[in-house]
Order: structure tokens, then sequence, then C-alpha cells
């Protein structure tokens, strides 16, 4: 007989390999548990929830005042009155102005914003600026018009500037960054013509509602954004921003991040509109693909966008805070929430007007007319969230529990595929004329599996 039937006292090389596997199997076990588990996951710690309240504050510094650099910005077509006006030129209108009688010094009509005239000769100065004399009659402000040709319309819109109180007037963290600028006529909603006495109307069809103009705000980019926070939770109570750690946030003025911490004034984070568009990977010249517009093309320019801040408080960190005495801090995440257009509007009254249009597009306003101000923009929506870990013993348990029936299966699993391997193997040592072997291999090579007659 072969050596099968032979025993052997001693371990053979092919179960001291299915050991030091187990062995493996059993450390990559542990080292799951405790050093993925436990130190970089922090499983094993209760979390509980923060909460608290978030201030932004917006406004204008002096690089986003400067009217002049306008020019120079990509977006922005700049008006610039024609340089050469003769006899016979066309010219456009960028915005309604007034048609002046010179002789009589009083206003005789108005212009429309898009309509075109013939000039009647060079521009003079008078009535304390520079005008051309139109056909068929009267003059108009050369700084409202333009070449037919190089209409301002065409490839862009001009950008304007709009003092920081009037701009963020639209309620909550609202950025506008595109502006129309409507006329509204007011009727009487009887019918009458006493507009002194009568209730008021303001319809919306074309004979009483119309655009005078539409801009850019210039250098929105350049606009500062101001967050100051507190939070709380169940076992460390309420705290300031002040109190934490500063996550990937360095202090003002030791670089140029999009981001960075203040610390005067109680401390506050400072960022800018370009500076949260970063953090959001977008631009306001970015497409907006969630836009009606034929194609899906528009820019969030003028489309709008809303642009979510949350603050996340934690003291769970990979790494650091696995005994849950981690270092209490926040950072910051800003998303793009999908959105057609975010647009807000404010109705202005006789006082208000010259903050966002020229004297000269108010011509033929009448003493009860108003103007309506829509704006596309950015609106702002800031939270605070975040977790806060402690050590919880049960947690730790369960945790550890989970090593026992891991390994157990792990040296199942090895013992399985060890018999089975040494099976196949003992089959292979046997020799060629023991019963069984002789019987099977007899068997394979007829084809017939039938069992051997015991006679």
């Amino acid at each position: 007989m072969g050596s099968f039937d032979q025993p052997s006292s001693t371990p053979s090389a092919r179960e001291n390999q299915q050991q030091r596997i187990a062995i493996v199997l059993k450390g990559l076990i542990v080292a799951f548990v405790i050093v993925y588990t436990v130190f970089y996951r922090n499983t094993h710690l209760r979390l509980e929830p923060v909460t608290g309240n978030i201030y932004t504050d917006i406004w204008a510094e002096n690089a986003a005042r400067s009217v002049a650099s306008f020019a120079g910005l990509p977006y922005c077509r700049e008006h610039q009155p024609p340089a050469l006006v003769e006899v016979g030129t066309c010219l456009t209108a960028v915005h309604d102005t007034a048609i002046l009688d010179l002789d009589r010094s009083i206003t005789v009509g108005t212009l429309r914003r898009g309509q075109s005239t013939l000039a009647a000769g060079a521009p003079v100065y008078a009535e304390g600026q520079r005008v051309v004399s139109i056909e068929p009659s009267g003059a108009v402000s050369i700084n409202d018009l333009s070449l037919c040709e190089t209409e301002a319309q065409v490839g862009g819109r001009r950008c304007g500037f709009v003092n920081e109180v009037d701009l963020l007037s639209f309620g909550g963290n609202f950025i506008p960054t595109f502006v129309q600028v409507v006329h509204q006529k007011a009727s009487c909603i009887d019918g009458s013509a006493d507009l002194t006495s009568c209730q008021l109307d303001f319809k919306t069809s074309p004979e009483f509602q119309r655009e005078i103009d539409d801009y850019f705000i210039g250098n929105i980019e350049l606009y500062k954004v101001q967050f100051t926070h507190a939070f709380q939770s169940e076992t460390i109570g309420q705290k300031t921003m002040a109190e934490a750690a500063h996550f990937g946030i360095p202090d003002c003025g030791l670089g140029t991040a999009p981001l960075c911490f203040e610390r005067g004034g109680g401390g506050h984070d400072v960022s800018s509109v370009r500076g949260l568009l970063s953090l959001a990977q977008v631009s306001l010249d970015s497409n907006n693909f969630q836009t009606n517009h034929a194609g899906h093309a528009e820019v969030y320019r003028t489309s709008g966008m809303k642009l979510q801040v949350k603050v996340h408080y934690t003291n769970v960190r990979p790494w650091w805070s696995w005994a849950g005495l981690g270092t209490v801090g926040y950072q910051y995440s800003v998303d793009v929430v999908p959105a057609q257009s975010v647009w807000k509007s404010v109705t202005l009254h006789p006082g208000d007007y010259r903050s966002w249009v020229p004297a000269s597009a108010m011509a033929d306003f009448g003493e009860h007319d108003r103007l309506l101000v829509w704006a596309d923009g950015i609106e702002i929506s800031a939270h605070v969230t975040g977790t806060i870990g402690h050590v919880d013993l049960t947690n730790l348990l369960l945790v550890a529990a989970t090593v026992v029936p891991l390994m157990w299966l792990a040296v199942a699993l090895v013992g399985c595929l060890g018999s089975r391997a040494s099976k196949a193997s003992r089959y292979e040592t046997m020799d060629r004329d023991d019963g069984p072997r002789g019987e099977l291999d007899a068997a394979l090579s007829t084809g017939r599996s039938e069992e051997p007659d015991p006679l």
C-alpha cells in the first residue's frame, strides 16, 4: 500500500503553511478593527449633534467701488460716447434720455432706449453738458448715445455701481449681480384721470410698463462676506467660534486663502464673493445647466444662484480623536444648490430713483409713477452643523466583540480550504496499484462507474 495509510506524528509543511495563513488573517482582522475602525473611523465614539447660529454681513470695499476699473472687467462693455459725430451719423440711445429744446431750455420728449436717430450736427456744449442736435428737432446728451453699429447691448452690458445700502436692500443674504430697472406709469383703478385722489393702479401692459435700463454690478466678486457664528452641544454647552480651532483656515493677512479668520472684534471669518465661489468650484461666468433658457445656456451672472454655506463643528478627526478628547474645531463647505434662477425685486418711489438710474432716464416720470428693480443674484444660506464624539464603553465593547467571530470565520475558512487541498494531495500520492486508485482509473478510462464484482 502507499503512504496514504501511514499516519504522521509531526505537522506537515502544508499544515504549517495553513497556520501561517491563519495568523496573517487574524492580524489583518485585528488591524482592521483596531487601526481602521477605532483610530481612523472612530466608530466606537458616541456622537452628539452640534447646533448654533450664524450671522452674515456683506459690504463693498474701496476696490469694489472703483467705477473707473469697470472698463477692464471682461464681462463689462462700458459705454463710450461717440468720438466723431457729424450730420447724418446714426445714433442709438443706450437708455431713455430726454429730448431738449435748447432755445427754450425745456424737455420736449424722450428718446427711448434702443431707438435710433440721425445727428443734425456736431456736438456742442449747452445746458452744462455736451449735446448733439438730432432729426427732426431737439438735442440729446451725447453721453446717452452710441453709434448704431456699436450698440451697447451687442456682446455684453455696461457695468454700474449701487451703494450697498440700496444694493443689499432686497432682504436676506442676497447679493445682486444683474439689475433690470422698469418704469411703471400710474393710472387710476376706476379709469379716471385724477391721479391725485383716485386709488392708483400700476398695469403691466407695454403702454404702462417699460424697461429703462439694465446693467451688471461691477466688481461684485470683490464684495466682502463676513461670518460670525456660535455653537452648542449637550456636553460642552455654549461656545463661540473664537473658542474653537479653525481647521484649515489661516489668520487674515497671512496669505491669499479664499477664507481667513480675523481675530479682532471677538473673531470673524472673512471671505469675498470670489472666495466663496472658488470654494464651490464655480464662477459667475460658469454655465447654469438648470436654466430654462434655450439649450440650458445661461451664466450664473444673469440667472442668479444659491450658495449653501455649512460650518461644521467637530472633535472627530482621523487618527487624532480615538479617545474622544480631540480639539473642537470647525471647517467650511460651500455648495451650489441647483436652481433655474434666483431673483428678487423691490419697488421704489420718488426720492429713491437716483440710486439706480441717472436723472436723464427719468425725463417723463409722473409724480405718482414708480420704479421696479428686478435683480438676479447670489442668495447665501448659511448654517451651523456638526458632531461631538465621546468614548462610549458599550460601543467599544461591541467593536471589540466583532473580532472573535471574524477570527473564528478566518480559521474555519483556512481549515476548509486546507482540507480540500490535503485530500487532493493524498490522491495524487497513491500508488497506481492501490485498489481505490486502480479502480477509479479503470472506471474513468472505460467511461463506466460500476462497482467491481466482489466475486
